[in-house]
């Protein structure tokens, strides 16, 4: 049985982390849920969620490592950011924001090849007369197993 349960409510002190699996040992109780028919966690890669297995295992018996998943969303997430915005995404964000649009142009510019599609996609989206061209071109040139398929731009939040 899989119960994906949201519980990264409290993460503070050992105290909040081990009402956090009060919390959640009252949710599995409310659903029958024991150690014969416990599934998985899937929880992302914060320590403060092993802490609250390991806490929970107390009350369930069971292994918090062997029933445990990282969020492979989550790891894929962190992987695309290391690659788009190198080894401090913070640095980059905050860089940015405080730059002009000349200046975030220029920013992405200096990320490589590939961060250069960005300053593409946002100069095709910023003009409607370039995103209409964009859909048509699309409809005339895709070919093979892409025709009568097209691509949306979507920039800034769109993986």
């Amino acid at each position: 049985m899989y119960i994906d349960l949201f519980y990264d409510i409290f993460c503070f002190t050992n105290f909040l982390l081990i009402a956090q699996a009060s919390v959640l040992l009252l949710a599995l109780m409310h659903f029958s849920i024991k150690n014969d028919n416990l599934g998985y966690f899937i929880l992302n890669n914060a320590t403060n969620n092993d802490t609250t297995l390991i806490e929970l295992a107390k009350s369930i018996d069971f292994d918090p490592l062997k029933r445990r998943l990282r969020c492979m969303g989550h790891i894929l997430n962190l992987i695309a950011k290391q690659y788009l915005f190198g080894q401090d995404v913070a640095l980059f964000k905050k860089d940015f924001k405080a730059a002009g649009a000349q200046g975030q142009r220029q920013l992405w510019r200096q990320q490589g090849v590939l961060r250069k599609l960005h300053n593409l996609v946002a100069h095709i989206i910023a003009s409607r007369k370039r995103s209409d061209l964009f859909k048509a071109l699309q409809v005339d040139e895709n070919i093979g197993g892409a025709k009568g398929r097209s691509l949306k731009l979507v920039l800034d939040g769109g993986i």
